[in-house]
């Protein structure tokens, strides 16, 4: 992407300034972020440095006596070649600027080979200026195949991106969390005022530093070492510490400790509901939190049930005075030689309609729909075993459907249809005149 507004020209030019890495930054990185693998053999007491081929007899290791690398160690495994793939991260201040860099790290290992293959590919660069602005400069990403591994095309220029692609969703490819970040950085002075030593706790850099630079509630987080709900805040979205600020002001102040933050904000979500008062610690930090929770769950979850039902039992009742304002059509009745054809006029009759038919006249509530009449075909010789049941409108007496058992049309479907088709009009003008 081109630099279009001031701003990324501005940035384009100070990263052409921009060095690579140091000589120490380069030496932590592949000391500390790449793992440094020891084969440790049980049964003799064996381990091998995989770094520096050293061998020794001895109980397991936590640093290899030759090179000193801290061992990240493999029993009795049959593995001989090693292959990483991390990212590590380097926070510095280039001008206005608070330059996040990150690197990709490749590290290829075989047991017995002392030299091993190793590089760092800067991949992102996020420039976060002290209004919180975050301007992006990363590689090109490759095809989906790649993307288990690195998403990078690494052979790439790094060049400016948008933060969300073509149809608006974040790109989560240039939002990496690195494993390592180094421990010397450099910043703005109003990032340093604003709470920042040069730890992330675990944390996304560049989200920790937007955050700082442009939220004072996340600053005061961040200043009260309130780390659980700083993750709260960048992971899980805002509208919880905003709405419940003055409670999570007070889980500060008494001391107060869950271990999971998100039932004990849909403790408060419960406590609203119950309206109770979200002032009071008595209600606020209960000894038992789990069991509080679940306690007010089943009570709401019961409420909602009991509502549910009356909300079931009113629809019911509409659909009642639905088939009930539907009186004036249960005198009509016509047929031919063969068929004679009566109007469904209570819930027993729908009942027995449907489970003679298999269908779902009755189970679907065709009784409370407004608009349209169901009919039931039957013989002449036979007038309580249906044939086809009917459904027309009673807008403008077209037939809507016409089946026998199972939804299936029976031998005699044609006539039927042409029975209802020649006296649907009694349904429309026997509306009309109970009207006027």
């Amino acid at each position: 992407m081109r630099p279009g507004t001031i701003l990324e020209k501005r940035v384009e030019s100070l990263a052409k300034s921009l060095k690579g890495l140091t000589s120490s930054q380069e030496k932590w990185g592949l000391d500390n972020v790449i793992p440094h693998y020891c084969i440790y053999r049980t049964r003799i007491h064996r381990a091998t440095c995989i770094d520096c081929g050293h061998t020794w007899f001895g109980k397991k290791p936590t640093r290899c006596p030759q090179c000193g690398a801290k061992l990240t160690v493999k029993e009795n495994t049959r593995q001989s070649r090693f292959i990483d793939r991390c990212y590590y991260g380097i926070l510095q201040r280039c001008q206005e600027f608070n330059v996040y860099r990150l690197f990709y790290c490749y590290s290829n290992k075989k047991k017995g080979e002392p030299s091993a293959t190793k590089y760092m590919v800067e991949v992102t660069q996020h420039w976060i200026g002290d209004d919180g602005q975050d301007t992006i400069r990363a590689l090109r990403l490759t095809m989906f195949p790649y993307y288990r591994y690195c998403p990078f095309s690494l052979d790439s220029d790094l060049t400016l991106k948008r933060d969300c692609d073509n149809y608006g969703y974040y790109n989560t490819f240039y939002h990496i969390m690195p494993h390592r970040v180094y421990p010397r950085t450099s910043c703005t002075a109003k990032l340093k005022r604003y709470g920042f030593k040069g730890r992330f706790r675990g944390l996304p850099p560049e989200r920790v530093i937007q955050g700082l630079l442009t939220d004072n509630r996340f600053e005061t987080l961040w200043k009260s070492r309130m780390t659980d709900f700083c993750e709260e805040y960048l992971h899980n979205g805002k509208q919880h510490i905003r709405k419940y600020w003055k409670q999570v002001l007070d889980y500060h102040r008494y001391g107060y400790k869950v271990g999971n933050l998100n039932i004990w904000f849909d403790y408060l979500d419960l406590l609203e509901y119950f309206q109770k008062d979200l002032r009071s610690p008595h209600y606020l930090f209960p000894e038992f939190l789990g069991k509080e929770h679940d306690r007010l769950v089943q009570k709401k979850t019961a409420i909602l049930e009991r509502q549910e039902l009356e909300r079931r039992k009113q629809q019911e009742q509409d659909k009642l005075a639905v088939l009930a304002g539907k009186a004036k059509y249960f005198d009509i009745t016509f047929s031919n030689d063969q068929f004679c054809v009566v109007v469904l006029k209570s819930l027993e009759e729908y009942k027995a309609e449907g489970d003679y038919q298999h269908h779902c006249v009755y189970t679907n509530s065709y009784y409370g729909k407004k608009d349209t009449l169901v009919l039931s075909a039957r013989m002449k010789d036979s007038p309580d075993r249906p044939i086809e049941t009917i459904e027309i409108s009673l807008i403008d007496g077209r037939i809507l459907q016409c089946y026998g058992k199972y939804n299936q049309p029976t031998q005699y479907h044609q006539d039927i249809i042409d029975l209802v088709n020649h006296n649907s009009k009694q349904f429309l003008t026997h509306g009309t005149s109970q009207q006027s």
